[in-house]
């Protein structure tokens, strides 16, 4: 059982209306927009070499250095995995089950069952994203700094784990950022109405696939006005038609329920702007160091530097305003740090900046590759020489647990009741005492993105230590007091 908070109940299942095709319709035009936009900027679609090691090295962070074996099928993905396997009829979805994707996987499953097809469209939409990276930053700065902020994303862990997960997270961001570099592409080439399809169909694709990349979109209008091109009629009849149908797209997946999180802005913003944890290694420490880099790239391009630390600014406050922001909110600006920190080779004195943030890099992908699906066989062994906490002695207090399987329907508490109490709702005054159960799933990084909700328990709440309770062989949880906030 995975309890939820009961304002959320409503927006776990998907709608399902008999007419499953009607909320993929915009995706169609979408796709044939894209492919006659990349066939008509295929002279630029040639991959260097240094370009091709960077995407070299990225596969192997993703599939040789993470444990990709240890990867479960959990949530959201494993519905995406019974579309695949045929065992789940489609379904009109929402913005719980986008219908882009589950056409696509699908189809794919009519061709192959090897569930490595799903690793395969998230790992080339993580290779996409690089390569768009680079071709940003190329366009934007030269050519070495499109290599080195490439080369930054593709080692960075948070990017990377991604890359082997069917939920709808590579594809579309690799989607967005293609058509943020086709908008670079349609002001400065000579391909304008081609590239302006490539841009409009992979918007309306990234829209299908996850609504959050609308927030691209005003980034990708700077982008585009900031290279000053000669604006042509036709250039923009195709950009609005792809804003029409990726308008339609966000109308339609409206149709399956609102999007989670709405009504609860103001009140998420408030406790997440302030936090900073979700785009590390650059947190803490790690933050100082945009700043020289921010110093030289406004010596080296004033311009852009001033874009890409406005629109830094711009998605972390916009995804701050989401109630269940985690890493895969941040990925849509992991790209903007890359490139802010790109700058640093353009001078001698920076270059020890550089090496201290490739270093944080490295640290970070070291504990997502450790903490990888991590098993409660090995979160148990993790909590041995703890104090032995009574299992019986649970009941005393409220617990937060989404995983209770001893919780009746609705009467567990989750993080969301935690982190967003409802109105009145005091967890303190029922029991007088909180404890959090901490499992391997809050320790590990997993497609549910359980940990990103503890990370910001453990911000926001001073926690005690307990002991660790045994639920079974190899089943050893940690328990915390939670106090009251002041």
């Amino acid at each position: 059982m995975n309890p939820v908070h009961p304002q959320y109940q409503s927006l776990a299942e998907p709608v399902a209306p008999a007419e499953a095709w009607t909320t993929v319709l915009p995706a169609i035009p979408g796709l044939i927009l894209l492919l006659w936009g990349l066939w008509g900027i295929r002279r630029h679609l040639r991959v260097t070499l240094g370009l091709a090691a960077v995407l070299f090295a990225a596969f192997l962070v993703r599939f040789v250095w993470f444990p990709v074996e240890l990867h479960e099928f959990e949530g959201h993905e494993a519905t995406y995995l019974d579309i695949f396997l045929g065992k789940q009829s489609l379904g009109q979805g929402g913005y719980m089950l986008y219908p882009a994707l589950q056409w696509l996987y699908a189809g794919l499953g009519n061709i192959s069952q090897n569930t490595g097809m799903l690793w395969a469209v998230s790992g080339l939409g993580s290779l996409l994203s690089i390569a768009a990276t680079y071709g940003i930053g190329r366009r934007l700065f030269g050519v070495k700094r499109g290599l080195v902020a490439a080369a930054l994303v593709a080692v960075w862990g948070s990017h990377a784990f991604w890359a082997s997960s069917a939920y709808n997270v590579a594809l579309p961001l690799g989607l967005a950022l293609t058509a943020l570099w086709a908008l670079v592409l349609c002001a400065q080439e000579a391909e304008k109405i081609p590239a302006a399809a490539l841009a409009a169909g992979a918007a309306v694709l990234a829209v299908s696939t996850r609504a959050e990349c609308v927030l691209l979109a005003p980034i990708g209008l700077l982008l585009y006005v900031s290279l000053r091109p000669r604006l042509n009629r036709k250039v923009i009849g195709v950009l609005l038609v792809g804003a029409a149908l990726a308008f339609w797209a966000l109308s339609l997946l409206s149709s399956g329920g609102p999007l989670p999180g709405s009504g609860e802005r103001g009140e998420a913003l408030a406790l997440n702007l302030s936090y900073v944890g979700f785009w590390a290694p650059f947190d803490g420490w790690g933050l100082l160091l945009l700043f020289p880099a921010a110093v030289v790239g406004f010596q080296r391009n004033r311009r852009s530097t001033l874009l890409l630390v406005i629109a830094l600014v711009y998605v972390h406050v916009a995804i701050s305003s989401f109630n269940d922001v985690g890493f895969r909110h941040t990925l849509l600006g992991t790209w903007l740090v890359a490139l802010l920190l790109s700058a640093l080779i353009e001078v001698r004195w920076a270059w020890p900046v550089m090496v201290a943030a490739v270093c944080f890099l490295f640290g970070h992908t070291l504990d997502v590759a450790d903490r990888y699906y991590m098993s409660g066989d090995r979160f148990s062994k993790n909590l041995a020489g703890a104090p032995e906490f009574p299992r019986s002695k649970l009941s005393e207090c409220v617990l937060i647990w989404d995983d209770n399987p001893d919780a009746k329907e609705g009467a567990g508490k989750s993080h969301f009741n935690l982190l967003y109490p409802g109105p009145g709702e005091d967890l303190w005054a029922l029991k007088g005492c909180v404890y959090w159960v901490f499992t391997h799933k809050d320790a590990g990084w997993r497609s549910l993105a359980v940990r990103d909700r503890a990370m910001r328990i453990e911000d926001q709440f001073r926690l005690e230590s307990v002991g660790a309770a045994t639920l079974g062989p190899g089943n050893v949880v940690s328990v915390l007091k939670v106090e009251r906030p002041r």
